[in-house]
């Protein structure tokens, strides 16, 4: 039996919740246990004790931390170190422009960086904890088994500072050593306005190896940017691009400019996909508060919408607070 647990929102799970005893009984079984903010240090402790009287089966373990305390946090690195290698360990940190939530980042990333396969780091103030990111895990080299790396902004009144580029450059670029062992990134997403400059750095740096989904639509990549992507696919050393998904922005998707400018790389990456951000796609519980900050920011600085309206379409979005998949 495969057993997938999905737990979004904001409620803090308790003793008096199905899910609590559930967790406790048979949390060594689940084998995709996705979690958004309400992982706090009691539930962190029931999945510790879960895991430790019978083997467990996880092989995805996705989670939001903002609820967890250092001792939760230290629980968590247990949890994660006794997992087998093959589980795909992957943290989303939001708010970083909160100083406890900064610090608890840093505190979680230095005892684990060396099991992170997938990494997003979100928040207002970029300019404020992008530096500290940056000075205590400098390059891809932290994270070995880094597989998939997001980073951005929630305000997008204006462009990421030039001072946060490089190490921007130095967590999605080709190794500068191919023998150090670190493996290659497969997913990519950058959120929040870039100086056209900036762009054309990062562009040129980002490593295309091994990568096959690149997410740009919360950003101002423009027709000039893909045209820049589309020459380094076309006239680079990869010789076959693994790319499958492109999703930029609704207006660059629509543009006449874009279906043509499509079917140029069709011979070295025959797979990519130009994404319409508005179409379906799955959400982890993560992603809500980027959505719910990002379209609220737009909409009411639009003038299209209250925060009350922003709240109801939001709240759309969200997936079931529990949601049990089984199949044999």
């Amino acid at each position: 039996m495969r057993t997938s647990i999905s737990l979004s929102g904001n409620g803090i799970l308790a003793e008096v919740d199905p899910k609590f005893h559930f967790l406790r009984r048979y949390g060594w079984s689940i084998e995709d246990l996705k979690i958004s903010s309400n992982f706090n240090d009691q539930f962190a402790a029931l999945l510790w004790e879960s895991i430790q009287e019978q083997v467990s089966r996880i092989k995805v373990l996705s989670v939001n931390p903002r609820s967890l305390t250092t001792s939760g946090l230290n629980i968590l690195d247990q949890i994660i170190r006794i997992l087998p290698r093959s589980t795909s360990v992957q943290l989303h940190f939001h708010n970083l422009e909160e100083e406890h939530q900064l610090e608890n980042t840093l505190h979680l990333l230095r005892l684990c960086k060396e099991r992170v396969n997938h990494l997003d780091l979100f928040g207002d103030s970029i300019d404020i904890w992008l530096p500290r990111l940056a000075q205590e895990f400098p390059n891809r080299i932290s994270f070995p088994v880094l597989r998939s790396f997001g980073v951005g902004r929630y305000d997008d009144e204006s462009e990421v500072p030039e001072a946060d580029v490089p190490w921007i450059v130095a967590m999605i670029s080709t190794l500068p050593d191919q023998s150090l062992p670190c493996t290659r990134l497969e997913i990519v997403r950058l959120d929040g306005p870039l100086q056209p400059d900036d762009w054309r750095t990062v562009i040129e740096a980002l490593d295309l190896s091994a990568l096959k989904e690149l997410f740009v639509m919360f950003s101002n990549f423009s027709f000039v940017e893909l045209e820049l992507l589309v020459n380094r696919i076309v006239d680079g050393e990869v010789p076959q691009v693994l790319l499958t998904k492109l999703r930029v922005s609704r207006e660059l998707f629509h543009s006449n400019d874009t279906k043509t400018l499509h079917a140029r790389p069709q011979e070295k990456a025959p797979n990519v996909n130009h994404m319409d951000p508005t179409s379906q796609w799955e959400l982890h519980p993560s992603d809500l508060t980027l959505l719910k900050s990002y379209f609220s920011r737009r909409s009411i600085l639009a003038g299209q919408c209250t925060k009350r309206d922003v709240k109801k379409q939001t709240t759309r979005l969200d997936p079931d607070s529990c949601r049990l998949e089984s199949s044999l």
